[in-house]
């Protein structure tokens, strides 16, 4: 028989209305011996909220859903598990999802839209080129769900309107590659970023919209730097099948590290990690083009060689805590708190090159 929030009640010694409370995350103004009492009576019951049946009373469906676009896909298994635990510690179910494309997207939206998720955390397919996983997130904003924007910015409209995000902070990410690099003695950096499509089918550069591009740029000239940059194919922005010597992308490191030694990058901040892995295979097989001291900056990303021949600067998500940031938004949200955007930086660590006899 299925133990019930009566019984966890009278097991912690507090009223059922009190048990619930807790229960569902709203507990603050008891103590915390109470809080505790309450939820270890649960848990030594094994008490499992009957959600179908609240939602029925609440006209809720107790579902915190969250979609990641496939480029985040090396952060997904641990936002995933943080973003799990939080929810479930709510009192709610939570749903996530990695999506292919925009196309995969749409159907995984219009999904959350049928079972009238209460509340959504999403970072949009940036191959959403046509504009209509936009509108779809848009039209689950406009029905009263609370929607939470995940990494990047790409929902139009002030905090005020809804558009609210969780992202990285390109600025202090730029900053800390770009001293780092500096420490490390190089004079020649470069950013090299993928054309994108853009809604209507508009090919443009992360230099004119992206927020990579703009924290990159507005780093370089808090340290008094021009910031350069370099454009590469359009080419997805990671690879399970690792780099390839035929691939377009190859052919843009070697026109990259082809050109006269002045003008040669001693350093690249690479925005894609398919992008450094096919700068490090074009290196490996072409090392009389690599400066002295040679360093590539990119993302963490299991697909990129642990064990590269050239130094790395490899910044890596704090994925636990945009998690929790994320879930707070969300809950804040449908308690009818105002959500301000916030943004949180990267960890940034340095790979020394691996000498092989």
């Amino acid at each position: 028989m299925a133990i019930t929030l009566k019984q966890v009640a009278a097991a912690a010694g507090v009223s059922r209305p009190t048990a619930n409370l807790i229960v569902l995350g709203k507990g603050d103004r008891f103590s915390e011996a109470t809080r505790v009492r309450v939820l270890e009576a649960a848990k030594n019951l094994n008490y499992r909220p009957n959600l179908a049946a609240r939602g029925l009373s609440q006209q809720r469906s107790y579902l915190i859903a969250a979609v990641v676009s496939e480029e985040y896909a090396s952060n997904y298994g641990d936002f995933s598990t943080a973003f799990q635990q939080r929810v479930l510690s709510r009192g709610y179910l939570p749903v996530t999802a990695l999506t292919a494309d925009a196309a995969a997207q749409r159907q995984m939206l219009a999904r959350m839209a049928d079972v009238r998720v209460d509340a959504l955390v999403v970072n949009r397919s940036w191959t959403d080129e046509d504009g209509s996983v936009t509108r779809q997130i848009e039209q689950l904003r406009s029905a009263g769900t609370p929607v939470i924007e995940l990494f990047m910015q790409y929902l139009p409209g002030p905090a005020s309107s809804g558009a609210v995000s969780v992202r990285i902070d390109w600025e202090e990410a730029g900053r800390l590659a770009l001293v780092s690099l500096q420490g490390l003695g190089l004079k020649r950096t470069i950013m090299w970023t993928p054309l994108l499509p853009r809604t209507g089918g508009r090919i443009e550069t992360l230099e004119e919209t992206h927020d990579q591009y703009r924290g990159w740029a507005r780093a370089a000239r808090g340290l008094g730097l021009k910031p350069r940059v370099e454009v590469h194919p359009a080419l997805p922005l990671r690879s399970q099948e690792g780099p390839r010597r035929d691939s377009p992308l190859y052919g843009a490191a070697a026109a990259l590290m082809g050109r006269s030694a002045p003008d040669r990058p001693d350093g690249v901040m690479a925005c894609s990690t398919n992008a450094a892995a096919h700068l490090s295979l074009y290196l490996r097989d072409h090392p009389e083009y690599k400066p002295a001291g040679f360093t590539i900056a990119h993302w963490h990303d299991p697909i990129v060689q642990v064990d590269p021949p050239e130094r790395r600067v490899v910044l890596r998500l704090q994925t636990e805590r945009l998690a929790e940031l994320s879930v707070n938004a969300a809950f804040d949200a449908l308690a009818g708190i105002p959500v301000e955007s916030s943004s949180l930086g990267p960890t940034l660590s340095i790979v020394e090159p691996q000498v092989h006899d």
